[in-house]
């Protein structure tokens, strides 16, 4: 793993393998709670119908 070179500072002041793991935990983050949420929308419609 490579050391964050500090001259390549684009103000965010993070190393880019934290910026890349940061965008990447909350892409995961937001798509699982979507896919969550459709799917238990989902379920629900398919309950209700049943009745």
């Amino acid at each position: 793993m490579k050391q964050p070179n500090p001259s390549n500072s684009d103000g965010l002041r993070l190393p880019v393998s934290t910026r890349q793991a940061t965008t990447y935990t909350y892409t995961y983050t937001y798509t699982y709670t979507y896919t969550y949420t459709y799917t238990y929308i989902a379920m629900e419609s398919v309950a209700q119908n049943k009745c």
